[in-house]
């Protein structure tokens, strides 16, 4: 996703999400920069495609989808409240 990170937690969610995909290149810094980037990537639409029909294996294979290394780590946040 394209983003530009905000103040609050929710604002930054999407540039959390990028990292963790090592989509770094769609986090903007400001709105002029996530324009760019978009017209950047709508201008070269084969790329856009090409990309995209990886996305979702590539993404797949990230910490956001690994459920064994989130229960572990949830575990270990609940084990430390006691």
């Amino acid at each position: 996703m394209l983003t530009v990170p905000g103040e609050g937690f929710c604002a930054r969610m999407g540039a959390g999400f990028n990292a963790t995909a090592g989509l770094q290149a769609f986090t903007a810094s400001n709105a002029a920069e996530i324009i760019s980037i978009a017209f950047e990537w709508a201008a070269n639409f084969d790329a856009l495609a090409e990309f995209r029909s990886g996305l979702r294996d590539r993404v797949a294979q990230t910490a956001l989808f690994d459920c064994a290394q989130f229960i572990f780590g949830f575990e270990a946040a609940l084990s430390g409240l006691r």
